[in-house]
């Protein structure tokens, strides 16, 4: 909801998940980047909530925005 298209966000954000099976347990993803800066937003499924998923997320997020040097 906040690129101008899917493509847009494949070629300039960064978005890491937490998979339980086939489900998408946490999501941290870049809500914007702009020059060397990244918004990111964190949702977790509340039923896996409290046992780490949204910080192994960012912690996977911050890795990639160092690749990059954002």
């Amino acid at each position: 909801r906040f690129w101008a298209s899917i493509d847009d966000f494949l070629e300039q954000g960064i978005g890491v998940c937490v998979m339980k099976g086939d489900e998408i347990a946490s999501l941290c993803y870049s809500a914007c980047v702009v020059d060397d800066l990244a918004e990111i937003d964190i949702v977790t499924q509340k039923e896996y909530r409290g046992i780490g998923l949204a910080a192994a997320a960012a912690q996977s997020f911050m890795t990639e925005c160092v690749r990059r040097e954002i």
